[in-house]
Order: C-alpha cells, then structure tokens, then sequence
C-alpha cells in the first residue's frame, strides 16, 4: 500500500495540454484498469496517521490509476473527444468523475476521512455498475452493433460469388501521413476522409485505373496513432486480374499521389498474404471452401468490428461503406453459396 499526500490542489489542477493521440492511450489503459475493478474485494483507499499525527490518504496500486482516471484522464478525454461515444466502460468513470467535479470546490477542504469515502464511493458504483443490467444491456448492443455488420458484408461477398467464378480480393489500409500533421481527430479530417474515399471509389469503378472492379467494402476506423483510416476490401474479376501486390500496389500509389495529393499513407495488406495462417485474400475460386470461410470469418470480422474504445457518434453518418456489385451475365448452371 502507497501513502499519497494529497492537499489534492495539484491533483485537482486544470486538465494538462496532452495530444489527443496520448489520451486515447491512456483510455486505453482505464478500459483495461475498469476491467479489473470487478474481482477486486478490496477498497484501494485508506487512512493512515504519520509520526507527527496528520493523516494521509493511502492508495494501493489500482487506487493511484483510478484516482487520475477520475481526476484527470477521463475528464480530459471528453473534453477533447467532445461528440464522440467512449466505451461504456469509461463513460462509468465519466459519470463518477463528474460526481467529483460538481463538489470539486469542496472536495479540497474535506478531511481526509471524508475523501476516502468519496473516493471508496466511487469505486463501488463503478463496480455495480459493471455488474448491472443496463451495463450488460449497452454491452449487448456493441456485440449486436457488430453482428450486424459482419451480415452485411457477408452478403455482399456472398453476391460477388453469385456472379462471378472467380474473384481477386485486395486487402488494403488507407491513412494520411502522419508528418504532415494530418492526424484524423478534427471533424474536418472526417469530412477529408469521406469525401477522398468517395473519389477512390469513383475512380476504381470508373476507367482510371484500367480494372475489371466488381464491388468494394470500406471501414472507416479511429485509430490512436492514424486518427480516421480506412479498411478496405476490393474485389476485382479474377478472370480478367491475377497479380495482386503489383494491382494493390497501383490502387495504393493511386490513393497517396492522386487522391490525397501526396498526403495519404497506404499498407499493402497482398505482400506479406503468405505470413497469414488462414488465407482469404489473393485470388479466390468460387469453389475454394477455405479461403470463402475465412472471407466471410476473419476478414470479415476485422472490419466488422466495434471500436473498443471510442467510436464515432450517430451525427457523423455511417462507418461502412458497401458498393453496389458490378453484375456479370452467367452462362451454365447457378451457383449456389453455402452458409457461413
């Protein structure tokens, strides 16, 4: 256990001027701190009295991270992430740290004993609250938030093998270069992303690039170190297309140098395919059971996925952008897709 002065004027102190990349690093940090919170039996927050009689605040190791969440993280979080949605773990936090900010003028001049209990307050509410319906209830609905996209995609690569034998999937990550400060954290860098993202798709569709494209599925992500990047999937006719880091490599050129002008940042997901244990990019036959499993498995649950820890909120419009399946005229016997 770890005695703690705390006159807490200096902790109680203004938010510090951190970058946004930096809070959502400490997020990440209080997430994992709440997850623990529930098996702990043991209030992190105690009085002792020194040799010259003062009392002093004690706090074990969680009780010093759940303090600066408290104080200082969260509350600095929100005010920089102002429209955004945190995982409703950390809005918990948020929720007790606003207890102590509206008796923050008072917080100071309390005896010790009466900020222990505060603070031991505050830890078992989170801690009910974790365990509470409502909470379960929020969490049900980032797991069902999920789901519903994982289906959407899978229909879609369910249509392209509906009209086509055989197809080229491209994996590829498109960002912004971080040195020319293009974070993707102001609500301009979200309207940036959006709008050069719809022009990508322009030209892939469009005779620009000189490919046989069928569709595409693009998520949109906040990241800590890339800000707002995209995830995309692109699908090219496998009987017209067949080198897929050299296509991937063009798409990508045609992002950082045409699209953003020279400020976009591509990873070319094609050049280290042979590292990935289940392979599902590449060229992809109709008949492949594999490679469709883990399309429709682990691809499709990567974009899928809920951003744990701040998420975009409702206003800003949707995540996951789907094109239209370009059709192609079968000849011979339908095919039928199996479910997955």
């Amino acid at each position: 256990m770890e005695t703690v002065e705390t006159d807490t004027a200096q902790e109680m102190n203004p938010i510090r001027d951190d970058d946004r990349e930096s809070c959502l690093t400490e997020m990440k940090s209080v997430l994992s701190l709440v997850n623990t919170i529930s098996s702990i039996k043991i209030y992190p927050y105690s009085i002792s009295i020194d040799n010259q009689g003062n009392e002093k605040i004690n706090m074990n190791p969680t009780g010093i991270r759940l303090f600066h969440a408290l104080v200082e993280d969260v509350p600095k979080a929100y005010q920089l992430f102002p429209k955004h949605k945190f995982h409703p773990a950390i809005e918990i936090v948020n929720e007790c740290s606003n207890q102590i900010k509206e008796c923050n003028r008072s917080f100071n001049d309390l005896p010790s004993t009466d900020k222990v209990r505060v603070l031991n307050l505050c830890f078992d509410r989170i801690k009910k609250r974790l365990s509470s319906d409502n909470y379960k209830l929020l969490m049900r609905r980032f797991e069902n938030t999920r789901k519903k996209r994982k289906k959407s995609i899978n229909n879609t690569i369910d249509l392209v093998f509906e009209n086509f034998a055989r197809a080229l999937v491209l994996r590829v990550d498109l960002s912004y270069n971080p040195s020319l400060g293009i974070k993707g954290f102001k609500e301009s860098d979200l309207k940036k992303i959006k709008n050069d993202w719809r022009k990508m798709r322009t030209d892939l569709r469009s005779e620009v690039l000189g490919l046989n494209y069928i569709t595409s599925i693009a998520r949109l992500e906040f990241g800590l170190k890339k800000g707002y990047h995209l995830h995309v999937l692109i699908f090219l006719d496998g009987s017209s297309h067949s080198h897929d880091i050299s296509l991937a490599k063009i798409i990508g050129e045609h992002w950082a140098n045409n699209i953003t002008l020279g400020q976009g940042r591509v990873h070319n997901c094609q050049i280290r395919k042979h590292e990935y244990p289940e392979l599902g990019i590449g060229q992809v036959n109709h008949s492949n059971e594999s490679a469709l499993k883990t399309l429709k498995g682990v691809i499709s649950s990567y974009l899928s996925k809920s951003d744990c820890i701040i998420q975009l909120p409702s206003e800003y419009g949707r995540v996951l952008f789907k094109g239209q399946v370009q059709r192609k005229s079968k000849r011979g016997r339908p095919r039928h897709m199996r479910n997955s």
